[in-house]
């Protein structure tokens, strides 16, 4: 490792605000100041419908494959891969040009199956190690880069801050689409550069089994990748609105104990100790005696939920009940090194099977990069788009901004990274959560 081009690199990182793009943003400077054998590119995108990562890897492949020896220079690692899936044939074809005759370089080619983006069934995939419980890749000695994060990796060594962020707009809209699009653009601006949504239906930010419910006036972040728009009765949204008092109730008078739901868990078949039909038994029935700490290794890829339990049960919204009290209570699970359950490879579930499941065929479809977007009149830019602190605010109502302007420091005290002006404009309002900017036409 050069310690001189590691420091040049996680500074660029720290100061242009880069964070993991494809996941819950966790500061990539603090990820690469580790020394590692190996970076994983993820272009694989975890859930249904999603098509941000292929398009970007088809357009921006340079930056991006740039972007990964800038971390494996950072990281001193002996190589870099980017897993994308079979399937993305122009993102793979543009990728394999690039890495033409770069040494310690290359591409790992997927099977179509959920969760694939995972990343720890990623790395499992690609070097055959296994995530410890309550791990995390570096235990592997890996580091995991969204590939988005990639490309501002390489933005950020030439002393370009994150400001935009590139998002697919899928499901009941006139053009699904990819746009590159200013930090703080609204779903509902993003919903109109896709030709409107239709009526009946509603938002989510993200996959279709992953993401969240969403407003048309939430704030486009430097995690978002996708906004899917569905109808109302389609069975993704089954339980997403649900209390828990009603999810919990269906448990216990309804659940099978057939073990379906934990026979399909990818955590449980990495060797994992989490079993969720004894987490929504636990639950369900109040038993005191089974304390459920392995809903802590849950990744809520809601396999359990949407694929698995023959009853309609929501085994994924118990575990993450459980984890979120668990973890606001200060617990922590006792982790372990574990093998890959042997059935492992015969329980991928392809990604096409699950979407016809959900009713989610009929959009499968591509959705093109078209260009970038003009900034919304107003852009609202949350504080805390990223794992750790939020960022401080370091402007005042009234005061001009231009673009790439720091506006929000990174917090002195724990993980945290700075916030720039995606546009030149006006600071309308400054509030506990956020910074709202009047962009200047």
């Amino acid at each position: 490792m050069d310690p001189v081009e590691h420091d040049r690199i996680i500074a660029a990182c720290k100061k242009a605000g880069v964070v993991g793009a494809g996941g819950g943003g966790f500061p990539t400077h603090v990820k690469l100041s580790a020394q590692v054998g190996l970076i994983i590119g993820n272009g694989a995108e975890c859930d249904l419908l999603v098509r941000k990562d292929q398009e970007l890897m088809a357009i921006e492949s340079k930056a991006i494959v740039h972007g990964l020896k800038l971390a494996v220079l950072a990281t001193g690692s002996a190589g870099g891969v980017i897993a994308l899936k079979k399937k993305y044939t122009q993102a793979r074809t543009a990728l394999e040009r690039e890495m033409a005759g770069s040494s310690g370089l290359r591409l790992f080619e997927l099977k179509d199956f959920y969760p694939a983006g995972d990343e720890q069934t990623m790395v499992y995939e690609v070097t055959g190690a296994v995530v410890p419980e309550a791990g995390f890749p570096l235990d592997c000695g890996v580091v995991v880069q969204n590939v988005e994060t990639l490309l501002n990796i390489a933005k950020a060594v030439e002393g370009i801050p994150v400001t935009d962020k590139y998002v697919n707009v899928i499901g009941e809209v006139a053009a699904p689409g990819t746009w590159k699009v200013p930090l703080g653009t609204t779903f509902r601006d993003m919903l109109e550069l896709a030709g409107g949504a239709r009526r009946g239906t509603v938002l989510i930010e993200g996959g279709a089994m992953m993401g969240k419910l969403a407003a048309g006036e939430d704030p486009v972040t430097k995690t978002t990748a996708s906004i899917l728009v569905l109808p109302e009765q389609n069975p993704a949204i089954r339980g997403r609105r649900d209390t828990m008092r009603v999810i919990t109730r269906r448990g216990a008078s309804t659940c099978l104990q057939c073990f379906r739901c934990t026979d399909m868990c990818p955590r449980y078949l990495l060797g994992h100790a989490l079993e969720p039909h004894k987490i929504i038994r636990a639950v369900s029935l109040g038993g005191k005696d089974m304390a459920p700490l392995g809903a802590l290794l849950c990744c809520l890829c809601g396999l359990c939920t949407y694929y698995a339990c023959p009853v309609g049960l929501h085994p994924a919204r118990v575990n993450e009940a459980v984890r979120d009290q668990l973890l606001a209570a200060g617990a922590r699970y006792p982790g372990k090194c574990t093998e890959a359950n042997p059935a492992i490879g015969y329980r991928r579930i392809p990604s096409k099977r699950l979407s016809y499941r959900l009713g989610l065929h009929a959009y499968d479809v591509p959705a093109p990069y078209r260009g970038e977007a003009t900034p919304s009149p107003t852009l609202t830019l949350l504080l805390k788009q990223h794992i750790g602190q939020p960022s401080v605010p370091s402007v005042h109502i009234g005061e001009q901004v231009h673009r790439s302007q720091v506006i929000a420091e990174a917090a002195a005290k724990g993980l945290g990274v700075p916030l720039h002006a995606p546009s030149d404009g006006m600071v309308q309002a400054v509030t506990p959560t956020a910074i709202v900017l009047e962009v200047r036409g």
